[in-house]
């Protein structure tokens, strides 16, 4: 239904269509904004160490340096399309 939804949106008739479809395509957008946001709490959870040491225990990483940077600028628009 996601890549369904996605394809309506992106079309005129959608702005057209029943109360029933943009209110599927609400609860799908809430839906992933909710996801969005847990994400970020367990990627910006800190814990501290036995030597006191502050960490992040949740990481998202690659060993492709280019990866790497998409990756970051991925979860910058993320956190920023939810704030």
């Amino acid at each position: 239904m996601g890549e369904e939804l996605v394809k309506k949106l992106r079309r005129v008739e959608f702005w057209q269509a029943d109360c029933g479809v943009r209110m599927r395509a609400a609860a799908h957008i809430e839906e992933l904004e909710s996801g969005i946001r847990e994400l970020f709490t367990l990627l910006d959870k800190t814990e501290e160490s036995d030597e006191g040491r502050v960490f992040h225990p949740n990481k998202i990483n690659s060993c492709r340096a280019m990866d790497v940077e998409k990756l970051e600028q991925v979860l910058s628009n993320l956190k920023g399309a939810i704030q």
